[in-house]
């Protein structure tokens, strides 16, 4: 793992356009479960509320006829102090430093941004805005953050019910993500970390980006992905401990 982490540091050192792709693996040391694993989030939400399958939990048919179980889910995001993961404010100093082409998240937590980041893109939505189901009506997040931290619905004037607006199964991305997927930045390191790559389309970028680019790639997880073969540079460790080794090369950042 060593030579890993030295060739990756001096990956990090030489490039300035360098493209993040992040998964639920990036903020498990924040205190966010992941979906699949052992007392994942599928597994202790399906289990509480007899969901025909752990999945359904995010999709939007099964939303609109029982919303409770996303909002109670969406309670243990935001009824807890979650900070960003030192990997989290490692990658926002790299975009202080004008390193970052872009950090392209699965992530809805919002960590990114906690973190100081800007140039992100929600893959799959985000909880900073949401519309009515019925009405259309648009919601900013205080006015449905109380909703979130209790684990309540929020209905609107009209009846409907009020939706965050992350993108579930059966519904379309944000046009952001095609726009970029048709439009990369220019890029010279791509780097996925915490994403087993398998939840499509969002999934596909990391491939669109290499035919274009011919970069180098890194993926960081802890468990193997059928895509290992395709990277230059395969680590399967704790990101965190990764990104503390790659910043005792390359001094970019302390964390107090």
């Amino acid at each position: 793992m060593l030579q890993s982490i030295e060739r990756l540091s001096q990956l990090i050192a030489k490039k300035n356009k360098i493209l993040f792709f992040t998964g639920a693996g990036l903020s498990t040391s924040s205190g966010i479960k992941d979906f699949r694993g052992t007392n994942g989030i599928y597994q202790t939400i399906g289990d509480k509320y007899k969901l025909p399958y752990p999945e359904s939990l995010f999709e939007i048919n099964f939303f609109t006829n029982n919303p409770l179980p996303f909002y109670d889910f969406s309670k243990e995001l935001f009824n807890h102090e979650i900070k960003p993961s030192y990997t989290h404010n490692f990658i926002s100093t790299l975009e202080k430093m004008s390193k970052i082409s872009l950090i392209a998240t699965q992530n809805i937590d919002m960590l990114h941004e906690k973190s100081g980041s800007k140039k992100i893109l929600n893959c799959h939505g985000s909880y900073n805005t949401a519309h009515c189901l019925k009405c259309k009506n648009h919601f900013k997040f205080n006015q449905f953050e109380t909703n979130l931290k209790n684990g309540k619905p929020k209905n609107c004037k009209c009846g409907g019910i009020v939706k965050p607006d992350i993108i579930f199964f059966g519904e379309q991305l944000p046009e952001k993500f095609y726009h970029t997927i048709e439009n990369p930045p220019d890029t010279d390191l791509l780097i996925v970390l915490g994403s087993s790559l398998t939840v499509q389309p969002a999934a596909m970028l990391p491939i669109l980006i290499k035919k274009k680019f011919n970069v180098e790639m890194v993926i960081i997880n802890k468990q193997s992905t059928e895509f290992d073969a395709l990277f230059d540079i395969v680590i399967h460790q704790d990101i965190d401990t990764v990104f503390k080794n790659v910043n005792s090369i390359v001094n970019y950042y302390y964390q107090e």
